[in-house]
C-alpha cells in the first residue's frame, strides 16, 4: 500500500492547496534566481515540506556547511551546463550518435562532475554531509580526453581524429587545390571570350561552377546546375572538371562516412557510461539547489532551524519573506509564538486589518520553509508536521458551494486527516454564518483538532470564541496589538490576550454619524462593553509587561557585562596578589635568613667576649626588626596637619597616594593615574613610596566598588556623604559607572545630588531617567 492511502495520512491535493493558500509557492520563487540551472530551478520549484525529522536535519547540515564554506571565503566550483538527460538517453541507442556540439556538452558536464568531486574531496572534513552527498558525482578522464582528442572547442571534429580522416582530409584539400587551379584557367579564358557574367567560381549542389551569360549556355560543353533569380547567369560546370568534381564529391562522402564512425564510437563511449552521468547530474542539481539555499539564506539573513521531535514549533522574531521583498525588513514587524505538548492551539482576534491573516501566514509558510529545507528568516524550533490550512474564499458556483459551506468542506477534509503530526490554520473560521452558530460550530471543530493530538492557529471576530478560549485546556486566546490612541495596528502577536474589534471606535474615526454610533453602543449592551474595556485593560498591562521585560533584559546583558569586566579585573588583582605575596615570602626569608646570621655571631661573640657586647648587638637587632616589620599606625593615634605634597593613606583600603589639595573639608589625593576626593578624617600621613616604586605602580583595584546605590530615605547630608564614598570606591574599583537610588519625593535629595555631582572632578557626565517612566527617581553617573 502506497504512502497516500495510509489511513489518517492527508492526500498529495489537501496539502498542495494548503501551501498554494499559504503562498509557499511564491516563497520558493524568491530561490530560483540563486540557481545557475534550470534544472536546479525546477528543483526548487518542487521543494515540499518533509516529516522525516533526519532527512530535515541533513537538508539544513549541508546549507550550513555551504554557508561556512562561502565564510571561508571559498565556494562550490559549480558552472552552467545544459540538460544532459535527453543526450544520455539517446546514447544508449544502438547506432545512435551524437553531434560534436552534443557531446561538448557532455564534456562539459563530465568535467564540472570531475572538478566538484575533487573539490569536495579537498573539503570532506569540513563539509561531511556534502560529502556523503556527492558520492555518485563521477570522474571519466579517459572519456573526457577522447571527446577533447576528437572534437575541438569550437564544435569541430578535428582533423586527427582519426588516421583514415586525416588522409581524406589531406586528399580533399589536395583534389581542391587543383580544381581551383583549373577553374582559374577557365575562369581566364571565358572572361576573355566576354561569355561571363561575373570574373569568380562558385558552388551548386556541392560542385564547384562559373557563372555564364545565359545566351551562352549552348554554347559551351557541360552541365547547367542552377539559373539565377533574374534569369540573367546560369551556374554551369565546364565539361573539363567533371572528374576533379567527382572525385572531390567521392572524398566528401568519404568524410562524412567517416564523422559518422568517429561519433558512433564515442557516443557508444558515452552510452556505456550514461547511467552513472545521469546520477552524477542529479548529485550537480541537488548541489546547485543546495547553493540556491544557502545564497537565499545570506541574501535574507536567515536562521539554520533547530529540528525536534517533541511536537514544538517555536518562532522567534520571524519575518515573512514576502513582506520583507515588499516592504524592506526594517518595515516588518516579526512573528514570535510557541506550540508545545501542553499549549497547542492559538484563537486569534483583534480588529480588521490587524494583521491577523499575515501572522498566521507568517507561521505556516516559515513552517513550510524549515521543513523542506530552507532556512527562515529568523530563529525557529520545529518538529515535523503536515501543513493543512484553510484561508481564503473556498466558494464556487460550479459545486453550488458559499464560501461558509466551501470552508466547511475543507474543514471536513482536514479533520478526517487530522492527527498529533498535524498544523492546521485556518482563517476566520466559521464566519459566514449566524454568530452563535458559527461560534458553536467553530468551538467543536477546534476542539476536534485538539482530541485528535493535532495543533491550531485560527483567527475570528466572534466575541463568544474568545471566552470559550479561557477555558479549553490547551488552547490560548491571542491577538495582535493596537494602537488605540492613533487607532492603527501595530502587528504585534500578543499571546494570552484576546483583541478587541474596535469596530465602534473605527467607525467614529470614519466620522460616521455620532448618534449611530452611540445607537450602536446601547445595541451592543454594557456587559459586552465592559468585557471589551476589560480586554483592553488585558492588552495595556500586556504591553507594559513586555516593556519591563525588555528592560530586565537590558539590565541583565548590562549586568553580564559588568560581571565579565569585573571577573577579568579580579584574576588580574589576583595575579598580581600572587606576586606581591611571592616577593613578600622571599623578603620575608631573606630577613630570617640575615636574622639568623646574625644571632649566630652575637651567639659567637657572647661565647669570647663580654655580655653587655652581645646584650648590645641584640637590642641592634632588635631595633632594625622592629623597624622592618612596623606595622602601620592605628587609625586611633592623633592625625598629623596633611599639606599638598604629602603621602597618606586611606584607612577604609590600605591605599597610598600623593595630596594635590587640601580644603577645609576635602582632600585631593593622587592614586597611581585616579584622583579621589576624600575627608581628612579618613587617612593619615605616611612616608614617601621608596624610589623605584613612586611611577607606573597602581594600588590594586578595590574589588567590592559599588555600582550603584540606593539612598533613598536618607537625609540629604547622610546622602551626599554616601554618595561621595561610593563615587570614590567607584573609581578605585575602576568602574565606569555608576547608578544612584534616590526616589522621586520632594526632589531636595536628587536636587542637592545634582548640585553636588556638576562639577566633580572624578564625574564625566549624569543623566536622570526619564519623567513619568520607571526609572524617574534614578541618576545614571559616568566617571572619568
Amino acid at each position: 500500500m502506497s504512502t497516500s492511502e495510509l489511513p489518517g495520512t492527508p492526500s498529495p491535493a489537501l496539502v498542495e492547496q494548503s501551501l498554494a493558500e499559504l503562498e509557499f509557492n511564491k516563497v520558493l520563487e524568491l530561490l530560483v534566481p540563486f540557481a545557475l540551472t534550470e534544472r536546479a530551478a525546477a528543483h526548487l520549484r518542487r521543494l515540499r515540506p518533509l516529516l522525516d525529522a533526519q532527512q530535515i536535519a541533513n537538508e539544513h547540515a549541508a546549507i550550513a556547511e555551504l554557508l561556512q564554506l562561502r565564510a571561508r571565503g571559498d565556494d562550490l566550483p559549480l558552472e552552467r551546463t545544459d540538460d544532459p538527460a535527453r543526450l544520455l538517453h539517446r546514447s544508449m541507442l544502438a547506432g545512435a550518435y551524437l553531434s560534436a556540439s552534443e557531446l561538448l556538452s557532455i564534456l562539459e558536464l563530465l568535467g564540472v562532475s570531475r572538478r566538484v568531486r575533487s573539490f569536495i574531496g579537498e573539503h570532506a572534513d569540513q563539509m561531511p554531509t556534502i560529502a556523503a552527498l556527492a558520492e555518485p558525482l563521477v570522474e571519466h578522464r579517459l572519456l573526457e580526453r577522447h571527446i577533447r582528442d576528437a572534437i575541438d572547442p569550437t564544435g569541430a571534429v578535428r582533423d586527427d581524429a582519426s588516421a583514415e580522416l586525416r588522409r581524406i582530409r589531406n586528399s580533399i584539400a589536395e583534389v581542391s587545390a587543383r580544381l581551383r587551379t583549373k577553374l582559374r584557367r577557365i575562369l581566364q579564358r571565358l572572361g576573355d571570350e566576354d561569355l561571363l557574367q561575373d570574373d569568380f567560381y562558385t558552388q551548386r549542389d556541392g560542385r564547384l561552377v562559373v557563372p555564364l551569360k545565359v545566351e551562352y549556355k549552348r554554347s559551351l560543353s557541360g552541365i547547367i546546375h542552377g539559373i539565377s533569380q533574374t534569369g540573367a547567369t546560369v551556374f554551369f560546370e565546364p565539361s573539363e572538371v567533371f572528374e576533379l568534381n567527382n572525385e572531390l564529391a567521392e572524398l566528401r562522402s568519404a568524410e562524412e562516412r567517416e564523422l559518422l564512425r568517429i561519433l558512433q564510437a564515442l557516443t557508444a563511449e558515452v552510452g556505456a557510461h550514461a547511467e552513472s552521468i545521469l546520477a552524477a547530474d542529479r548529485v550537480l542539481t541537488v548541489l546547485d539547489s543546495l547553493r540556491a539555499r544557502a545564497l537565499f539564506a545570506e541574501h535574507y539573513r536567515c536562521h539554520h532551524p533547530r529540528i525536534v521531535s517533541d511536537g514544538t514549533i517555536e518562532l522567534e522574531k520571524v519575518y515573512h519573506p514576502l513582506l520583507v521583498v515588499a516592504k524592506g525588513r526594517e518595515h516588518v514587524v516579526p512573528l514570535s509564538v510557541r506550540f508545545d505538548r501542553q499549549q497547542r492551539g492559538y484563537l486569534v482576534s483583534g480588529p480588521n486589518a490587524g494583521g491577523k491573516s499575515i501572522a498566521i501566514k507568517t507561521l505556516g509558510v516559515s513552517a513550510a520553509m524549515a521543513l523542506a529545507g530552507i532556512y527562515p528568516l529568523g530563529e525557529m524550533t520545529i518538529s515535523p508536521v503536515t501543513l493543512l490550512a484553510a484561508i481564503g474564499d473556498h466558494q464556487s458556483i460550479e459545486s453550488n458551494l458559499s464560501t461558509f459551506s466551501s470552508q466547511l468542506v475543507r474543514l471536513r477534509d482536514i479533520l478526517a486527516l487530522c492527527n498529533h503530526q498535524t498544523l492546521v490554520i485556518v482563517d476566520e473560521i466559521c464566519a459566514g454564518t449566524d454568530p452563535s452558530e458559527g461560534s458553536a460550530l467553530a468551538a467543536a471543530i477546534i476542539d476536534g483538532v485538539l482530541d485528535r493530538g493535532g495543533s491550531i492557529v485560527a483567527t475570528t471576530h466572534q466575541f463568544t470564541l474568545k471566552t470559550y478560549a479561557l477555558t479549553r485546556p490547551g488552547l490560548l486566546n491571542a491577538s495582535m496589538e493596537f494602537d488605540t490612541a492613533r487607532l492603527e495596528p501595530t502587528y504585534r502577536f500578543l499571546a494570552g490576550v484576546p483583541g478587541n474589534s474596535y469596530a465602534l471606535e473605527l467607525a467614529a474615526a470614519l466620522r460616521l454619524p455620532g448618534d449611530v454610533v452611540e445607537r450602536a453602543r446601547a445595541y451592543v449592551g454594557t456587559d459586552h462593553e465592559r468585557i471589551e474595556s476589560s480586554i483592553h485593560q488585558l492588552q495595556q498591562l500586556r504591553a507594559e509587561m513586555e516593556q519591563l521585560r525588555a528592560s530586565a533584559a537590558q539590565e541583565h546583558a548590562a549586568a553580564e557585562q559588568y560581571r565579565a569586566q569585573y571577573e577579568e579585573k579580579f584574576q588580574q588583582f589576583k595575579a598580581k596578589y600572587t606576586q606581591l605575596l611571592d616577593a613578600a615570602r622571599r623578603e620575608a626569608a631573606e630577613l630570617i635568613a640575615r636574622t639568623k646570621e646574625e644571632l649566630r655571631q652575637i651567639r659567637h661573640v657572647a661565647a669570647h667576649a663580654s655580655v653587655e657586647n652581645a646584650r648590645q648587638q641584640l637590642r641592634e637587632l632588635e631595633e632594625r626588626i622592629t623597624t622592618q616589620l612596623q606595622p602601620q599606625q592605628s587609625p586611633a593615634a592623633k592625625a598629623e596637619p596633611i599639606h599638598p605634597g604629602d603621602y597618606v593613606v586611606l584607612l577604609q583600603s590600605g591605599q597610598q597616594g600623593k595630596v594635590l589639595d587640601v580644603t577645609s573639608k576635602h582632600i585631593v589625593v593622587e592614586i597611581g593615574s585616579v584622583r579621589v576626593r576624600v575627608s581628612a578624617d579618613s587617612v593619615r600621613r605616611t612616608q614617601p613610596p621608596a624610589q623605584e616604586h613612586r611611577t607606573g605602580n597602581m594600588p590594586p583595584p578595590k574589588m567590592d566598588s559599588p555600582t550603584a546605590i540606593d539612598i533613598r530615605g536618607m537625609r540629604v547630608r547622610d546622602g551626599l556623604a554616601a554618595v561621595e564614598r561610593a563615587l570614590n570606591d567607584a573609581v578605585l574599583g575602576g568602574v565606569f559607572q555608576l547608578t544612584i537610588l534616590h526616589g522621586t519625593g520632594t526632589g531636595q535629595l536628587r536636587q542637592a545630588i545634582h548640585s553636588m555631582l556638576e562639577g566633580h572632578p572624578l564625574v564625566a557626565s549624569y543623566r536622570v531617567g526619564q519623567a513619568g517612566s520607571t526609572d524617574w527617581g534614578t541618576t545614571y553617573v559616568q566617571l572619568r
